[in-house]
């Protein structure tokens, strides 16, 4: 394949599984910044093995693959300063979101978006708090003048209440 159209066909196809591959590392890490840093560093690896993509083959769990390692090479990198899934959890999360079509990653994001938009302020407030870069929940506790037991239960709340409304959603769907 000439270069240029080696070039073409890879951002075609990066395109085609942005989408995609983008959710499933933010279904991983839970924190959009960190998911556009790995969705980065995961698009420099693809091109640098684009030449060892089987053509005709499913580019996106192609993509999702080296996705993995990236996102657990990120996790290691990070993992004194912040708390992340264990490998084990996260391959979980990879084979569960691998045997799903598609189709339901797309309606469970669509769902989930609909889900953050019925969320409080203070229920968002604390979200991006709790997902921000560089931050702990003794930080946010100390800020709230509440206990760290405080803010594990408000968190576990907020994401019990949008695992359901997602549950609902697609359910409806």
């Amino acid at each position: 394949m000439a270069k240029i159209d080696q070039h073409a066909e890879f951002a075609r196809l990066l395109l085609e599984a942005h989408r995609e591959l983008f959710g499933f590392i933010f279904a991983m890490l839970q924190n959009r910044a960190d998911a556009e840093d790995v969705y980065q560093q995961c698009a420099v690896v693809l091109w640098k093995k684009f030449s060892s993509f089987t053509p005709g083959t499913s580019f996106i769990a192609w993509a999702i693959r080296v996705a993995q390692f990236e996102i657990k090479d990120f996790v290691k990198a990070r993992r004194r300063r912040k708390r992340y899934f264990t490998d084990a959890i996260l391959d979980a999360i990879a084979v569960t979101y691998q045997n799903e079509p598609a189709e339901r990653h797309e309606e469970k994001l669509d769902a989930l978006a609909r889900c953050l938009e019925k969320l409080t302020e203070r229920e968002l407030k604390m979200l991006k708090q709790c997902y921000s870069v560089d931050r702990e929940y003794r930080q946010i506790a100390e800020a709230e003048g509440k206990s760290i037991a405080a803010i594990y239960k408000a968190i576990s709340r907020i994401r019990r209440t949008l695992y359901l409304c997602v549950q609902r959603a697609m359910a409806i769907e």
